[in-house]
């Protein structure tokens, strides 16, 4: 899954847009320590989002089928879509909510 949005560079470039709109003007390092917050922060969220309602059995499944290498992307969205999950819209959900929370108002 190279192209998974959960990848830390990601949720890294989209944290950093979020705390230049929060911190306009300031150098990212006044901000360091709150960037490596909320990407944990976004990255827990996103995984409650895909995840937080999968039985013992699903979340087993998922384990095995995302660790072995063998798994193709089709077999794994193939997963979430008999799951019920929609992995777009509940990744994009938590991200607009973080964001939202992030930097306040109507900014996000």
């Amino acid at each position: 899954m190279e192209n998974n949005l959960n990848d830390r560079e990601t949720l890294g470039q989209f944290v950093d847009a979020l705390l230049a709109q929060k911190y306009p003007g300031q150098p990212a390092e006044t901000y360091k320590e709150e960037r490596e917050t909320a990407i944990k922060e976004l990255d827990d969220e996103i995984g409650v989002a895909i995840f937080g309602d999968f039985t013992p059995e699903q979340l087993n499944e998922a384990g095995r089928l995302m660790t072995n290498p063998q798994t193709s992307e089709a077999e794994l969205k193939n997963f979430f879509v008999n799951a019920g999950v929609n992995l777009e819209q509940r990744t994009a959900e938590a991200m607009r909510k973080f964001a939202q929370r992030l930097i306040g108002g109507n900014n996000a």
